[in-house]
C-alpha cells in the first residue's frame, strides 16, 4: 500500500512538474528565462526554472525535495518570511511560522495544514538526526565504506519515495475523512516513524 501510495503521489506531482517544464520550454524559446553566463562561460537558461528535475528524481532526503520541487515559491518564503523571523531567536519557530503562511496562502482545507505540520515534522527528524550522527565520525566513517555506502543510498531513496506519498496525501485529498482513511490503510505508519522521533528514536540512536 505505501508503494501504491508513493506511485499516486508521484504522479500527482507530475502534473505539476510537467506544466512547469512545458511553460519553463515556452519562456525560452522567447528568451525570457536567460540567466546571464556560468563560470565556464556557458550560457544560462534557468531564469525561470521551478524544478530541478534531476535532484527531484534522485532525493536520498526531503529537503532534496524543497530544493527541487516549487523553487522560486520556497525561494520567495525563506527570503521574505523565514529569514525575516529571525528575531525569534529559533530556526524551528521560524520555520515552522513559515509553514503555516504557506497552509494559509493555500487555503483553509485541513489537508494543507496537516501536510505543512508533516514537512516540519520530516525536517525536524532529519536535521536532528544528522545532528546527532555528526557527532559521531566513527558512524559516518562506517556509512561510506563501499557497499554500505551504496546500501544506505537505496535505503534512503526508497525512505523519500515512500514517505512522500504518506506526506502528500492530505494536500491532495484535502477533507480530514479522504486522508485520514488513507492513513488509516497503512497504520499510520507516517506518525510511527517521525512522531517519536524526540522521546525514543532520538535516545535510542544516541546510546549505539
Amino acid at each position: 500500500k505505501m508503494f501504491y501510495l508513493a506511485f499516486w503521489a508521484r504522479f500527482q506531482l507530475y502534473k505539476y512538474i510537467s506544466c512547469w517544464l512545458i511553460t519553463e520550454g515556452a519562456l525560452i524559446v522567447f528568451g525570457l528565462s536567460h540567466n546571464g553566463k556560468d563560470e565556464n562561460n556557458v550560457t544560462q537558461w534557468n531564469g525561470c526554472e521551478n524544478v530541478k528535475l534531476m535532484l527531484f528524481e534522485t532525493t536520498t532526503e526531503f529537503n532534496h525535495y524543497i530544493q527541487s520541487f516549487n523553487i522560486n515559491t520556497n525561494h520567495w518564503v525563506a527570503q521574505y518570511i523565514y529569514k525575516r523571523l529571525k528575531f525569534l531567536g529559533n530556526r524551528y519557530l521560524s520555520q515552522l511560522a513559515a509553514l503555516v503562511f504557506l497552509a494559509v496562502w493555500h487555503g483553509f482545507h485541513s489537508g494543507y495544514y496537516v501536510c505543512f505540520a508533516m514537512e516540519f515534522l520530516v525536517m525536524y527528524f532529519e536535521k536532528e538526526l544528522r545532528s546527532v550522527l555528526e557527532r559521531e565520525p566513527r558512524v559516518f566513517e562506517t556509512l561510506r565504506k563501499p557497499g554500505i555506502k551504496q546500501a544506505v543510498h537505496v535505503l534512503l531513496r526508497l525512505y523519500t519515495f515512500l514517505f512522500m506519498g504518506w506526506c502528500l496525501a492530505p494536500f491532495v485529498l484535502l477533507k480530514f475523512s479522504k486522508y485520514w482513511h488513507v492513513f488509516r490503510s497503512v497504520h499510520y505508519v507516517g506518525f510511527a516513524f517521525f512522531l517519536p522521533w524526540p522521546i525514543l528514536y532520538k535516545p535510542l540512536v544516541k546510546s549505539v
